[in-house]
C-alpha cells in the first residue's frame, strides 16, 4: 500500500499556512501547490512543484524537490521529509528564491491515496530583502507504481 517501495509516481496538492518574519515585521502567508514526485530509487523521490503564494501580493512559484520516505507503521503511515528549491518572479525583474524543508507524517488511508500533515520551514531571498517562514503544510495525494 505504501508508494515508496520501488518505482512509482506520486501526485498531490499541498496547502501551507505560515507566518513570515521579515526583519521586525510578521505577516501571514498562504501557499497552494500541485506536485509530482517519482520514486526511481527505493524510498528516494525527486519531483517538481508548481504553486501560488499569497504574501505581500500573489506570486507564481515553481521548483524542484528531493525526498526520502520512511515507514512509521508499514502500509499505514510513513514520514516523508522533503527539501525544495522554488523560484518566483516578484516584479521589477527581481526573482524570489525559496528554500523549503517539509516533514509530513503521511497516512495511507486507502490503496493509492494518502494525506499528511507536518511542519514546514522556509528561507526566502529576493536580493534586496530576505525572510524566514514557519508553519504547517497539509498534503493530499495519490500514487501509482509498478
Amino acid at each position: 500500500m505504501s508508494s515508496h517501495h520501488g518505482l512509482g509516481f506520486e501526485g498531490g496538492t499541498t496547502v501551507e499556512f505560515s507566518q513570515v518574519r521579515r526583519g521586525d515585521e510578521k505577516a501571514g502567508m498562504l501557499r497552494l501547490q500541485i506536485s509530482a514526485d517519482y520514486f526511481a530509487l527505493d524510498r528516494i523521490s525527486t519531483g517538481f512543484v508548481l504553486g501560488l503564494t499569497a504574501y505581500d501580493g500573489t506570486y507564481l512559484t515553481a521548483g524542484a524537490r528531493l525526498g526520502a520516505a520512511f515507514d512509521v507503521i508499514p502500509a499505514v503511515s510513513s514520514v516523508w521529509p522533503k527539501i525544495s528549491y522554488l523560484i518566483s518572479p516578484v516584479g521589477g525583474g527581481a526573482l524570489l528564491r525559496i528554500f523549503q524543508a517539509y516533514v509530513p507524517i503521511v497516512w495511507h488511508a486507502l490503496p493509492h491515496f494518502f494525506f499528511g500533515l507536518g511542519p514546514a520551514f522556509e528561507r526566502m531571498d529576493a536580493g534586496d530583502w530576505d525572510a524566514t517562514a514557519s508553519g504547517l503544510l497539509f498534503t493530499l495525494g495519490g500514487y501509482w507504481k509498478n
